[in-house]
């Protein structure tokens, strides 16, 4: 039996590389944003190699190179081909003899391109224009424990009522999240001019006397949804 990439999306809509990995016994951390790192399920190995990324819905291992997608990896759990792995994963989530309209299939092509769009877009905003020197590891700590508290909220978002909302909420949580960064990068380049004054000219030192942050929880710029 052949299937076609319809098929293989199908699947992706209903499964993620952990629930996947999981399914097969592999001890997936709950902890970590995006990448998380355990035991190679495919070669015995003491530090964990096999990489698992959570938005883009793969796994690699960089010691025996092997993972890929639910697909790929299925396929080597079961060491069997693609179709085979497409014909176990249909039956397990109750996806066989189910047709759909082509208004359906043009509704669930839209529907993955915004899912991708809005990991994509995830993936963007945890980039910030900012130096990441010891100074400012605690206030990353902070905003990205926030953003790890959105993605939790959203983890099961399905629809597009709730893609839609998410993406609103991370676009809130970037801005707030930038202005918090930006703000302690010019309060410790401050600190740093200040110190730099004093050591050259104390009587001029005032004049580099930095204001301190404002309480990180006062900050807090999302709304719970």
């Amino acid at each position: 039996m052949t299937y076609t990439t319809n098929a293989i999306s199908e699947i992706k809509d209903h499964l993620d590389v952990v629930s996947c990995l999981q399914h097969f016994g592999v001890r997936v951390p709950e902890k970590g944003r995006n990448v998380v790192a355990c035991l190679c399920p495919f070669h015995q190995e003491r530090t964990g190699s096999f990489m698992v990324y959570k938005r883009e819905n793969r796994a690699w291992c960089f010691g025996c190179q092997k993972g890929g997608d639910v697909i790929d990896v299925s396929r080597l759990f079961l060491n069997c081909d693609t179709a085979g792995a497409i014909g176990y994963w249909k039956q397990r989530l109750g996806l066989e003899g189910q047709p759909i309209s082509s208004q359906q299939a043009t509704e669930a092509q839209a529907l993955r391109r915004l899912r991708d769009h809005v990991r994509r877009r995830s993936l963007e905003l945890e980039r910030f224009d900012i130096r990441k020197e010891p100074c400012m590891e605690s206030y990353l700590t902070y905003v990205f424990s926030e953003k790890e508290d959105l993605d939790r909220r959203f983890r099961d978002a399905d629809g597009k009522p709730e893609m839609l909302a998410y993406l609103a909420e991370l676009e809130a949580w970037h801005s707030w999240a930038d202005s918090i960064l930006q703000g302690a990068w010019s309060y410790w380049t401050s600190r740093a001019m200040a110190v730099l004054a004093r050591n050259l000219n104390p009587e001029a030192a005032d004049a580099y006397s930095p204001i301190g942050p404002d309480d990180l929880s006062a900050q807090r710029g999302l709304q719970n949804v």
